[in-house]
């Protein structure tokens, strides 16, 4: 079983859940069935950090998958896991709480764009140095 895919995968799945259980939540609140109204900024960021997650998520998810299937280096897709999921816990909540408890205007406002920065530098990061990895791997397979 490969045992960093499936510890990330369950925890990456308890938190979309989360933010499925945030937007549902707030289009309750606004009584919203569809769309993102204006109106309601609080409701668009939950939709986008909704949507933002599940835009990288399984696709990193895939890439791990076969990391640790056909490398055998366990260590380093949990290591590819730790920082994919920091990246996507700092996202959320700088879409998600920060922005919500005010935390995006004024003087905080660089607060909440440093965790988003980062978050996405995480996510990004991650994604393309698996990618390198492997495509290296493929590389070596298809030469020897």
């Amino acid at each position: 079983m490969p045992a960093a895919t499936v510890l990330f995968a369950s925890l990456l799945t308890l938190l979309y859940l989360y933010l499925t259980r945030e937007v549902i939540r707030r289009r309750r609140a606004y009584r919203v069935a569809y769309g993102s109204p204006e109106d309601h900024p609080d409701l668009q960021r939950a939709i986008r950090a909704h949507g933002n997650f599940q835009e990288y998520t399984p696709l990193f998810l895939i890439m791990l998958y076969l990391l640790e299937t056909s490398t055998g280096m366990t260590w380093l897709c949990y290591v590819f896991g730790l920082i994919f999921f920091c990246g996507r816990l700092s996202h959320a909540y700088s879409l998600h709480v920060a922005e919500a408890r005010g935390l995006a205007s004024g003087a905080r406002a660089s607060v909440t764009f440093r965790f988003r920065f980062y978050a996405m530098a995480q996510t990004l990061t991650t994604l393309g140095v698996m990618a390198g990895l492997l495509l290296f791997q493929f590389a070596m397979q298809a030469i020897g």
